[in-house]
């Protein structure tokens, strides 16, 4: 009997080497969620929503209601413009609370083919091709991001390769599939592939037919970008409301003051790619430590292949730009946009410099690989806190707490009931009507729920847990229903 899918030698390849990363993101990202260090920014925000659009209902996300001006409940859409919860929904009924997490997973290493696939089509190497994924796979960036829940723009991103391989290869029909996905991801990819599309216009110039297709995709990115700007995010903001994330005051208070003052002003614009604008002392040296991450990694590649550089010109500014010193470093999920551009151009650099030079060319893609692994593992080595990003170590499967007790306590909350929650308990309870983070809610749900989870973030202390319990204990408007190993859990009498 002939078996239902037969592979060749570089099939069978290519799958082991997506089944041994896949393995370590899976030892990353579900093991995380598994021991309680996903939390309700963003995890459980975007369970929430993801419960909502599976019971078809627009969500109004009562868990990003917090401190700041911004921080109240309101629909998801009008907050970030991301449509992969509305699609991705349906699966909330496979995988439960780790839905979103398997499925980023998934897209990240179907980006990795997608690299794959463009340096193939470009060098017709395979082995070569093969290590393209493997560095791919291997970036720091995709370690940050796992380890720091959910994110639209990491799937988003992983769409890139695979755009750039359809339009290299003139499947513009395909490429379009592509753009439109990517560009649903998040507000800020429209702008992103704006850039993507008139450096490919640019570098066809005498190629009428890449040149017109880029030139398309460039004014359809910057339209689309501001169409959601100016009208989609306002509309389903509360009235008055506007694009929150705006937050570029070094440059100008909107996005068009912004624009003309990167072009009056270079120099200036220039020097916020370095500078600590913010003049934040946990600021300095994060900028330099996000350039030498990027050119260690093959960003070398982008000065001898400039249409990859004007490609990330966005990126380096969401990025750098940002009133924000948490996006200048290489952690979290704000550095996954340069995973794909990094890997395709480093390796189609290295083809042009040693495709003649015989057993160089593997040489420098297999040092190439060893450096960038090596520096991620490093970043991950000097990550704070250390345990979520270090899948490797023994501490990553551990917590101080009985966890199965943790998971058995929460089955004593129904699963229609209202919630105020601990923050890394809020992704494993977000499938409800009503969820917030705790302290918020508190007068208004029908079960508290805290964990004291002795790291960060949003731990607590000793003294601080016994202190807040003891208060909910002495307000009597709550019955105790668990007080144990480091468990709590309280009803509204």
């Amino acid at each position: 009997m002939k078996p239902l899918i037969s592979l060749n030698s570089e099939q069978k390849k290519i799958g082991i080497i997506l089944l041994v990363f896949g393995l370590f993101y899976s030892a990353l990202s579900i093991v995380n969620h598994y021991f309680f260090r996903t939390t309700a920014w963003d995890l459980g925000i975007f369970n929430n929503a993801l419960y909502d659009y599976a019971h078809l209902k627009w969500n109004i996300s009562m868990v990003r209601i917090g401190s700041g001006p911004d921080m109240f409940a309101k629909n998801l859409l009008a907050d970030h413009f991301e449509l992969y919860p509305i699609i991705f929904s349906p699966f909330y009924y496979l995988f439960g609370s780790y839905t979103l997490l398997i499925l980023q997973i998934a897209a990240i290493l179907w980006g990795g083919v997608g690299a794959y696939k463009y340096v193939h089509s470009i060098t017709n190497d395979a082995r070569f091709s093969r290590l393209a994924l493997i560095h791919f796979l291997s970036i720091w960036g995709i370690y940050s991001a796992l380890a720091f829940d959910f994110h639209n723009n990491v799937v988003a991103a992983m769409g890139v390769s695979w755009f750039l391989y359809f339009f290299e290869n003139g499947k513009y029909k395909k490429a379009t599939l592509t753009f439109i996905f990517i560009c649903i991801g998040k507000e800020n990819m429209p702008l992103w592939m704006g850039f993507i599309g008139l450096a490919l216009a640019l570098w066809n110039f005498k190629n009428k037919p890449k040149f017109f297709a880029g030139f398309s995709y460039c004014i359809s990115g910057f339209l689309l970008f501001v169409f959601i700007i100016k009208i989609a995010i306002p509309f389903f903001a509360p009235a008055g409301g506007s694009y929150a994330y705006n937050t570029y005051k070094s440059l100008g208070n909107n996005y068009g003051e912004v624009a003309i003052n990167t072009l009056l002003h270079p120099i200036h614009t220039f020097s916020l790619l370095f500078i600590n604008h913010l003049h934040h002392p946990y600021g300095n040296g994060l900028k330099l430590a996000t350039h030498l991450a990027v050119i260690i990694s093959g960003g070398w590649a982008l000065f001898y292949r400039p249409k990859f550089l004007l490609m990330l010109i966005p990126i380096y500014g969401q990025k750098l730009f940002y009133d924000e010193i948490t996006r200048w470093g290489i952690y979290c999920q704000y550095s996954i946009e340069w995973v794909p551009v990094l890997t395709i151009a480093l390796f189609t650099a290295l083809y042009s410099i040693f495709q003649h030079r015989g057993k160089w060319l593997y040489y420098s893609a297999i040092i190439s690989v060893i450096i960038t692994a090596a520096f991620s593992f490093n970043s991950m080595e000097k990550s704070y806190p250390r345990a979520p990003h270090a899948f490797y170590s023994a501490k990553h499967f551990k917590r101080r707490f009985n966890v199965s007790e943790v998971y058995k306590a929460l089955e004593l909350i129904p699963a229609n009931a209202s919630v105020s929650a601990h923050s890394q308990l809020v992704p494993h309870l977000s499938f409800r009507d009503t969820i917030y983070q705790y302290p918020y809610g508190v007068d208004e749900c029908k079960y508290l729920a805290l964990v004291h989870p002795f790291e960060p973030p949003f731990e607590f202390t000793k003294r601080g847990f016994d202190s807040t319990i003891n208060i909910i204990k002495s307000t009597k408007n709550f019955e105790v229903v668990c007080d144990k190993n480091f468990i709590f859990i309280a009803k509204r009498k």
